[in-house]
């Protein structure tokens, strides 16, 4: 099948529009996993297009195209097979014991471990200023730094509080789902990040808090909201300003970080971090079709890393094939190995050819399934649906059980049994 760029998109278009509606005429609700996943790529898709027009980035090739529509393809049909097998299935009582738990929660942890990120997470920023010294070329400096993989222990364990504030996160956005969006508390917590992200010339903590907090409130207001729009109004407003608050800073960071040129651009700078997946996705989809195997390294991801260090499963081979592939884009200069690669060439390395189709099909029926069937129904249960969300939002730059989500999930459950033996 030979098909443009362009045919693509309107396929991406047909495909979401269907997939949406099919879902809501099941369950009444528009956010699940699949309007995160279609949004996701018409985003990406519609930014690549933008960027090919400006020459950021090169014309994709038809090859990236046809295992593009295979991903779209299997998606499409995982999501409207689960969306029809499984309809949500309301159950008010378990929403109002959620919003009980979570405020017990919030009320005794919220601020305890937002303190702990930011105090740890300044004393790394202090370290960091110690080795490259702190001028105009700081983030730059700081960026090559980290690039090198060389983690210190004490950025170990404020990326391991991060992440517990990650779970944190997902229940306050519970609790405003009754209460109203709290856009200060969400500053709190960016504020609480930044040195972090600083220490690290990282940015993307400005925006990650912010789409967690959005999925997990959207996907129960979409099943237990009262109103008839998802947000009020003034939700709306709030959420606006605070976004392109957030967006601006990260141009800002991304100018100073370097590689954007001599001419501050907040568009350009905003959107080549996304789109730049695009102008790779040739590269990583020939290097993927070129290499050997690599037997689920990628898709299972946490597990995997887990498994081979346990000596439970040798990946060994896996993660050599790997590295020899990066250590091949760093000789030659290319920036294919900072970008970050998608869902698609992953499941090309774990499963040949077929692996966008056959793989994402499955993927995407077990996010519908999670979105659909576990909102509101007690903690664990609800993180891993909102978790669902992020992650077929995210498959435009990475794969499903990346270390951020296993671990938020492992706090989740660490904390519905404490709660759980609370409640006895």
């Amino acid at each position: 099948m030979n098909i443009t760029f362009n045919d693509l998109y309107y396929i991406l278009i047909f495909f979401s529009i269907t997939s949406i509606l099919i879902t809501y005429m099941m369950s009444k609700t528009y956010i699940t996993a699949a309007t995160a996943f279609w949004f996701g790529w018409l985003f990406l898709i519609s930014g690549a297009s933008y960027a090919i027009e400006q020459k950021w980035i090169p014309m994709i090739s038809s090859v990236s195209i046809e295992y593009l529509l295979n991903l779209f393809t299997g998606a499409f049909l995982g999501f409207n097979l689960a969306s029809i097998l499984f309809p949500v299935k309301r159950n008010v009582q378990s929403y109002n014991i959620l919003l009980e738990k979570t405020d017990f929660i919030l009320n005794k942890l919220s601020n305890k471990f937002l303190i702990i990120l930011f105090l740890l997470g300044s004393v790394f920023l202090l370290q960091r200023i110690s080795q490259v010294g702190f001028n105009m070329d700081y983030l730059e400096n700081v960026r090559s730094l980290y690039n090198q993989h060389n983690r210190q222990f004490i950025d170990k364990v404020a990326t391991h509080i991060g992440v517990i504030v990650s779970f944190l996160i997902i229940l306050m956005a519970v609790r405003d789902s009754k209460k109203g969006v709290n856009v200060k508390h969400l500053g709190l917590v960016v504020l609480a990040a930044a040195p972090l992200g600083l220490a690290n010339g990282g940015r993307t903590f400005l925006l990650n808090y912010l789409i967690l907090y959005m999925s997990s409130l959207l996907l129960i207001r979409g099943v237990y909201g009262n109103n008839r729009y998802l947000l009020s109004k003034k939700e709306w407003i709030k959420i606006l300003i605070y976004l392109f608050s957030l967006l601006f800073v990260f141009s800002i960071l991304g100018f100073f970080r370097g590689g954007y040129g001599k001419e501050f651009d907040m568009l350009f700078t905003i959107l080549i971090w996304p789109v730049s997946t695009m102008g790779a996705m040739d590269t990583w989809i020939s290097t993927a079709l070129a290499s050997k195997g690599t037997n689920g390294y990628f898709t299972f991801g946490w597990f995997s890393s887990f498994l081979n260090g346990i000596g439970f499963v040798d990946f060994s081979q896996e993660y050599l094939r790997i590295k020899q592939v990066f250590l091949s884009f760093f000789k030659t200069h290319n920036s294919a190995a900072f970008i970050p690669k998608s869902i698609l060439p992953d499941l090309i390395f774990d499963f040949g050819r077929s692996g966008p189709f056959i793989g994402m099909f499955i993927i995407s029926f077990i996010l519908q399934f999670f979105t659909l069937r576990f909102v509101g129904r007690g903690i664990f249960l609800h993180v891993l649906g909102s978790l669902s969300i992020l992650t077929a939002f995210n498959s435009i730059q990475t794969s499903v059980l990346t270390p951020p989500i296993v671990v938020t999930l492992v706090w989740a459950l660490v904390f519905s049994i404490l709660i759980r033996i609370k409640y006895k």
